[in-house]
Order: C-alpha cells, then sequence, then structure tokens
C-alpha cells in the first residue's frame, strides 16, 4: 500500500522544527482515542441492540394477524381455529387489547389491558419473564391478572390473595342513563398473580395481562379479537 508507506515514511522523518512532531503525535493519540470511544459506544448499543431482541423474542409472536380496518377481528375464535389446521403453524391463538382504568386500594392508574387464553404459553415466553409471583394455565382460568413492573410500581400493587385489584372500561354500547352514571362503566374484580419486567419501556409501563374471557366482557366482545398470534 504506497499511501500506507508514504505516510508512515513521513510521520517517522525527523522535522526541522520539534513542533512538528509534537503536533503529529497529539493527533493521533486524538484520533486513536475517538476511534476507541466510538468502538466501545457502538459496541455498547449492539448489546443493547441484542437484549432488546432477545426480550422482544420472548414476548412477541412468530406471526401476528391483525386487523386491516377497524380494532377488531370478527369470529376470531374460529378463524384462529382454521389457523391452527395449516401446516406449518403449531398453534393460533386470539388475543385483544384495550384501555382501562386499575383501581388498587387507594390509587388509580390508566392501564393497557391484553387478553389471552389458556395456552398463551405456547406462544409467548413471558412466563419465564415474571419476577414476582406466576404466570400459568391456571391464572388464564382463575380471575388473576399479570402486571408490568411498572404498572406494579405506580399502584403499589404486588402478588396477593388478600387484597384485590378492579378494573373499569366505559362501555362500549348500549344507552348511559344520567340518573345511574356508574351504569356506563363495566367493572371487574381480579387478583394480582405475578409481576413480569422485560426491560422494555413500552412493555413495563402501563400494561397487564388478564383473562381473555374477562377482557372481552369489559370490553363489550364475545368472539372477536384484536389479534390473531400464531407460532410455528
Amino acid at each position: 500500500m504506497p499511501a500506507l508507506r508514504i505516510a508512515i515514511r513521513y510521520l517517522l522523518a525527523r522535522k526541522s522544527h520539534t513542533a512538528v512532531n509534537v503536533i503529529s503525535y497529539i493527533s493521533i493519540a486524538g484520533i486513536a482515542v475517538a476511534a476507541m470511544a466510538m468502538i466501545c459506544v457502538l459496541s455498547v448499543f449492539n448489546g443493547f441492540s441484542d437484549l432488546a431482541s432477545e426480550r422482544l423474542s420472548m414476548v412477541d409472536p412468530d406471526i401476528k394477524v391483525t386487523p386491516r380496518n377497524g380494532r377488531v377481528i370478527s369470529n376470531a375464535d374460529s378463524l384462529a381455529s382454521v389457523i391452527s389446521k395449516e401446516n406449518g403453524v403449531k398453534v393460533a391463538l386470539p388475543t385483544i387489547t384495550g384501555e382501562a382504568l386499575a383501581i388498587y386500594g387507594d390509587v388509580q392508574a390508566p392501564v393497557n389491558i391484553v387478553g389471552v387464553p389458556v395456552g398463551y404459553g405456547k406462544i409467548s415466553a413471558i412466563n419465564s419473564l415474571v419476577i414476582d409471583g406466576e404466570m400459568n394455565a391456571d391464572t388464564y382460568n382463575n380471575k388473576c391478572a399479570v402486571l408490568s413492573v411498572g404498572t406494579a410500581v405506580q399502584l403499589g400493587a404486588r402478588p396477593s390473595t388478600e387484597h384485590t385489584l378492579l378494573l373499569t372500561v366505559p362501555r362500549r354500547i348500549g344507552r348511559i342513563n344520567p340518573a345511574f352514571p356508574m351504569a356506563a362503566f363495566t367493572t371487574d374484580t381480579l387478583l394480582v398473580s405475578g409481576v413480569y419486567r422485560t426491560n422494555q419501556a413500552e412493555l413495563d409501563n402501563g400494561m397487564l395481562f388478564i383473562p381473555l374471557h374477562n377482557a372481552r366482557r369489559l370490553l363489550d366482545y364475545t368472539t372477536e379479537a384484536s389479534a390473531i398470534e400464531i407460532c410455528q
């Protein structure tokens, strides 16, 4: 490499002024330090990227089917059953999401609820991210909720059979009676069975998992779903 040989030749050659040598060495040191700093920073971000990908892959399904128009898929249970019979598909399950007001003791907080059916552990490994309590098939059969760590901290909640979590959602359909305003809301009471942490802000703040049938009742749905999650 002629360019490298020329650079080394003029770098090591004795200069007529000592200041030129000093400036050259300082420049080399500055470039070397900057290059090392960039390598360290990029390596750290690369590690964060790997960690985020690993965590998200444990939570997200292989494939997620969402409605092209509207918020929900009609007859999602039947559609999930049909998809489950396709070649290369191990399991397909409907899930539903929505917003609610969570009340735990005297503390209130808006949350995003995710309704999941029995067998959800075959699609998502979020049960392995539980840091307090548990999240398993029995949890989904019972009236239990699994909170994100941010939600648990905000509400001051933890797994317990002595304290209940109240979820309140405005009715999506039906008329409102001004004389009885509470009838305009659908409520459900659940126990906190576990707390999970993914180290992802969008998943660790303001989110909780509840059984699918409880979520559908709260959101005034029957067989609809926000998505069908598929494991290959």
